[in-house]
């Protein structure tokens, strides 16, 4: 038995209220799932792109301790 997810499940998975509205425009279950797969890989972008900043900032903390020893 294939189960859809609720609006409830996409917002927690972070999707806003448009996203959710496309969702619910998909006409299949394959459609769906595309869509599903597109919002993880935009998180997962976003995710590598927070890390991507918290190893600069890193560099910079440890440059400047290195620059004022």
């Amino acid at each position: 038995m294939d189960t859809m997810p609720t609006s409830e499940d996409l917002m927690a998975s972070g999707c806003t209220a448009e996203q959710i509205r496309q969702f619910a425009a998909c006409r299949c279950t394959a459609e769906k799932l595309r869509f599903l797969q597109r919002h993880r890989e935009e998180l997962l972008d976003s995710i590598h792109e927070q890390e991507r900043q918290i190893s600069t900032l890193d560099y910079l903390a440890h440059q400047m301790t290195k620059g004022s020893e």
